[in-house]
C-alpha cells in the first residue's frame, strides 16, 4: 500500500531527479550525441548482411516490441494507482501481476539500451550506436548504468539502488516467493544468505515502494525524452557525427519532422 501523498513525492522525486541527469546529458554530450539519442540511433547487424547500411536512425522495431509492456503498465496504472481513494490497496493478485510488470521493465532491452546510453551521454562518453543488453546477468548490466550516474553525482541512482534488486526479478521468474499466512509480507524462497544484495522477506508496503519507484523511472524516462524530442525545431538541420557503411565516422545532418515525428540523416 502507498498512500496518495507518499506517492505524489516520490513521482515528484524521481521527475526532478530525471529531468537533473536530461540536462547534465545535454550539457556533456559531444558532437551533438544527444540528437542521435533522441533519433534512436542503432547499428542493426541484420541490415549488413542484406547490403543495406546497418546505421539507422528512428529505429522502430524496438518501440514496437515493447509496446505490449508498455500497453499493460498504462492499463495497470490507470486502473490501480489513479488513486480514488487515499491509498492503493494491495492482494496476493495486485502484488504478483506487480512483480510482473517490475521485471519485464527490467528485462526490457529497448528501454536498458536507451537508459544505458542515456547514462552515457551523462559522462560525456561517445554515442553507442551498438549496446549489448546480456540475455542474462542483467545485474550487472544495470549496476553499470547506475555506477555511470553515480561517477558524475546524479542522484537517480540513488532511486534505481533502492527500487532494482536482481533477487526479486528472479523470485518472480523462477517462481521462488510465496505470501505470508495472515500477514502482508512476501518471503523469497532464493534467498541463501551469501550476498549483500539478496532479501529474504519484504512487507507490501516496502513492496510497493520498489515497484513505484521502478515504474516512475519507465514512465517518465519515455515522456521526458520524448518531451525533449518534439521541442526540436522543425525541420532544422543539426550537425552529428555519423556512420557509413563500414561504420566510418563522418559528418552528417539530422533533420526532424515534427509532423511526423520522424528524423531525416545525411551524411555530408
Amino acid at each position: 500500500m502507498i498512500r496518495k501523498h507518499d506517492f505524489q513525492k516520490l513521482d515528484y522525486q524521481v521527475q526532478f531527479e530525471l529531468k537533473n541527469a536530461i540536462e547534465k546529458a545535454k550539457k556533456e554530450s559531444k558532437n551533438n550525441d544527444f540528437y542521435l539519442f533522441l533519433g534512436n540511433a542503432q547499428y542493426i547487424e541484420s541490415l549488413k548482411e542484406t547490403g543495406d547500411i546497418p546505421y539507422v536512425i528512428d529505429y522502430h522495431p524496438d518501440k514496437r516490441h515493447d509496446s505490449f509492456r508498455l500497453n499493460v503498465l498504462m492499463e495497470y496504472l490507470n486502473a490501480n494507482y489513479s488513486f480514488n481513494s487515499e491509498n492503493t490497496v494491495d492482494s496476493f493478485l495486485s502484488v504478483t501481476f506487480e512483480l510482473m510488470i517490475y521485471s519485464h521493465m527490467w528485462e526490457s532491452k529497448p528501454f536498458l539500451k536507451q537508459f544505458f546510453r542515456f547514462a552515457q551521454l551523462t559522462n560525456g562518453l561517445d554515442y553507442s550506436w551498438d549496446v549489448d543488453v546480456p540475455d542474462m546477468t542483467k545485474y550487472e548490466f544495470i549496476k553499470e548504468i547506475r555506477e555511470m550516474f553515480e561517477k558524475v553525482n546524479l542522484k537517480i541512482a540513488d532511486i534505481i539502488k533502492s527500487s532494482y534488486n536482481s533477487s526479486l526479478r528472479n523470485a518472480f521468474a523462477h517462481s521462488e516467493y510465496n505470501f505470508g499466512h495472515g500477514t502482508p509480507e512476501i518471503f523469497l524462497t532464493n534467498y541463501k544468505g551469501k550476498a549483500s544484495y539478496e532479501i529474504k522477506s519484504l512487507t507490501f508496503d516496502e513492496w510497493t515502494e520498489r515497484f513505484c519507484k521502478s515504474f516512475l523511472i519507465g514512465y517518465h524516462f519515455q515522456n521526458l525524452i520524448y518531451a525533449e524530442r518534439i521541442k526540436l525545431e522543425d525541420n532544422k538541420e543539426y550537425n552529428v557525427i555519423l556512420r557509413d557503411r563500414n561504420g566510418a565516422k563522418k559528418n552528417g545532418l539530422l533533420l526532424y519532422d515534427r509532423q511526423k515525428d520522424s528524423f531525416i540523416a545525411k551524411i555530408e
